[in-house]
């Protein structure tokens, strides 16, 4: 059987493994932010373009499960 502080440690192993979890996804979203930002900016109209086609996808989609 486990020991109170074998399961302490390992609940303490678990919860350091899931913040550094936490903090390598929150880099790679504001990564994924900074890139998209800097997209925008350098290609407004493309940007634009596909925001429209993504929102005509969506609605058509929608439309259909109706």
């Amino acid at each position: 059987m486990q020991t109170l502080s074998s399961v302490k440690n390992n609940i303490a192993r678990v919860g350091d493994s899931l913040s550094d979890l936490s903090d390598t996804a929150q880099l790679q979203a504001r990564r994924a932010q900074r890139a998209t930002l800097g997209y925008v900016r350098d290609e407004p109209v493309k940007a634009l373009a596909i925001a429209a086609v993504l929102g005509l996808a969506a609605g058509f989609l929608a439309g259909k499960s109706r």
